[in-house]
């Protein structure tokens, strides 16, 4: 049965804290420097000791990264608009170190997926993940998710040439959907900017 597979990846994801979430041509880049030193022990703390079951940032951590979006976003004259994705783009980030730093098994799975899947059967993947975590989309097409697509994300975890396995799972859905939560804080944040 598939189900657990794609409902381990999706309970990661879905446990996702999305609110914990100078100039430059990429505005959350801001938000990778500028902490003190106690801030980047509390920030080094959290990606060595990160657990995907514990993934809460403390209050030292979660002030510190809510300080520097407040800097990033007053240094740049940008609005409190700002701050979401630029906390969702740093915490998010930290998944991704947290995750290389504690299984690096699970980012060579997933460096498998990106690169030794069909262009077209990673971006299935992609479609069916993002759909069973976010949800599809009214209207675009995708109309939810369909056993055969449950399958499929099943099939493409655990077998060639990705390989992975179901242990991995949720660690899988949480590394991705870090990545999906970087790429949307970009583009929030370049709507931002533009609008500036």
């Amino acid at each position: 049965m598939p189900r657990p597979v794609l409902a381990a990846a999706a309970f990661a994801a879905f446990a996702l804290p999305f609110s914990a979430a100078a100039q430059s041509s990429d505005p959350v880049g801001c938000m990778d420097t500028g902490y003190n030193a106690a801030e980047q022990s509390g920030i080094d703390a959290y990606v060595s000791g990160f657990d995907l079951d514990a993934m809460d940032p403390d209050d030292a951590l979660s002030e510190a990264l809510a300080r520097r979006a407040a800097q990033c976003a007053q240094d740049n004259g940008w609005s409190m608009e700002s701050l979401m994705p630029l906390l969702q783009y740093r915490f998010s980030g930290l998944m991704i170190e947290g995750i290389t730093a504690q299984r690096p098994d699970i980012v060579e799975t997933v460096n498998r997926i990106d690169t030794e899947l069909s262009p077209e059967k990673r971006a299935r993947f992609y479609r069916v993940f993002e759909a069973s975590v976010f949800g599809a989309n009214e209207g675009d097409g995708t109309g939810g998710l369909s056993e055969e697509d449950d399958q499929f994300f099943t099939d493409t975890i655990l077998g060639p040439p990705v390989s992975g396995s179901e242990e991995q799972a949720e660690g899988i859905g949480g590394y991705l959907a870090a990545r999906v939560m970087q790429r949307e804080a970009r583009q929030q944040m370049a709507a931002i900017v533009s609008t500036k």
